[in-house]
């Protein structure tokens, strides 16, 4: 509990300051999430990292990455892990839902629904360690350095995120 309130704490800095009785930004912070943070893109950085700012040997996974802030959630941040590529997802009548790469191996081809979708990386707050805010010699970016496991980097969660542009409404699967 102690270092998820600590990884929130930090994450706070991130954040700026809104005027929410304004309707005009409260709609487009709906509209746009990624407009309450300082900073667009961040260097998501791994406590065990000795590689920085080079690339990992030996086809290893990256002990850092650049990504995009997109939104908070109840226990941490959300990024974007590709802003310029969607995923496809294929949802049918009872809402249930897969990858579309995975639905055409399947059989049964029914009423379906199929939808482009974000891709977003959950970080929660308990494996935030630090954000130094001004970046360093390579990158003017915050960088928030996490603790990473060795399967899922940061992340405890990889969820897809539909955008109804004409709503405004946001649907995470």
């Amino acid at each position: 509990m102690k270092y998820a309130e600590e990884g929130e704490l930090l994450v706070t800095k991130l954040l700026r300051k809104i005027d929410f009785p304004n309707p005009k930004i409260q709609k487009d912070i709906i509209k746009n999430p990624s407009r309450k943070f300082n900073y667009s893109k961040v260097i998501i950085k791994s406590i065990y990292d000795n590689v920085y700012p080079f690339s990992n040997k030996d086809d290893q996974p990256s002990s850092w990455f650049i990504s995009f802030l997109h939104d908070i959630y109840n226990n941490g941040i959300q990024l974007h892990l590709d802003a310029f590529r969607y995923e496809e997802i294929v949802v049918d009548c009872c809402g249930n839902w897969m990858l579309k790469k995975d639905f055409n191996n399947c059989q049964d081809q029914s009423d379906i629904l199929e939808l482009k979708v974000n891709i977003i990386g959950r970080i929660p707050y308990y494996n935030i360690a630090n954000i130094k805010m001004n970046g360093d010699d390579f990158y003017s970016e915050p960088i928030i350095i996490c603790v990473f496991d060795e399967i899922s980097g940061p992340f405890t969660e990889i969820c897809y995120e539909f955008h109804d542009y004409a709503t405004n409404k946001r649907i995470m699967f």
